[in-house]
């Protein structure tokens, strides 16, 4: 999953304007609701369809679960987990307008930093300046994601997480970084050029 948090990780820093405790505090969510697996189907409810991340994404994918079925069976899906119908409505359309598969890791981060700065701007506003990574993670999972589990143990654990990926954005050397992302951005490129092949 490295590759794909490298991919996240400058996403998220140019949509935040390389603030880093607000990158942290929404890697450390996506980590916890999803392992940074855009095709994950919320475990519980691989049980009850009797369906792998796999079969359910590749279902979506060529109409087997149509548009209705996605958006109202109730299932977290994806890279946060979107659950709500509205949510996984505009995901499936964004997924369709982008002509990628819906377990797309490319397009999911689109997707997300397009909500944020779209659909939840004042949460967007605040993320921004936020000044610690407690503070960002807390914003995100409680204005964004919105689990079940609230409690302020569930929110430690998430700030727990948070800590400990600012501190691998921060210790990694400036040149190191900069060699990351360009080869990030190479690899991007590739998978977008093998797309447009098929």
């Amino acid at each position: 999953m490295e590759y794909n948090k490298k991919m996240i990780s400058l996403s998220l820093s140019e949509l935040f304007d390389g603030n880093l405790f607000a990158v942290s505090g929404v890697m450390a969510n996506i980590q916890a609701e999803s392992a940074y697996k855009p095709n994950n189907l919320q475990n519980s409810y691989e049980k009850i369809f009797n369906l792998t991340d796999q079969q359910y994404t590749a279902g979506v994918d060529i109409g087997k679960i149509d548009k209705e079925t996605f958006m109202h069976d109730h299932a977290g899906y994806g890279l946060c987990q979107w659950t709500h119908w509205s949510r996984k409505q505009t995901l499936y359309e964004y997924a369709k307008k982008s002509n990628e598969s819906i377990g797309n890791l490319n397009m999911q981060i689109g997707y997300l930093c397009e909500d944020i700065r779209l659909r939840y701007s004042k949460m967007y506003e605040k993320l921004k300046v936020s000044n610690s990574v407690d503070d960002a993670t807390r914003i995100f999972m409680l204005e964004y994601e919105k689990p079940a589990n609230q409690t302020e143990e569930n929110i430690q654990k998430r700030i727990d997480i948070g800590k400990q990926i600012y501190s691998e954005l921060t210790s990694v050397d400036a040149m190191k970084h900069d060699i990351l992302s360009a080869i990030a951005v190479i690899e991007s490129q590739i998978d977008l050029i093998k797309e447009s092949l098929r």
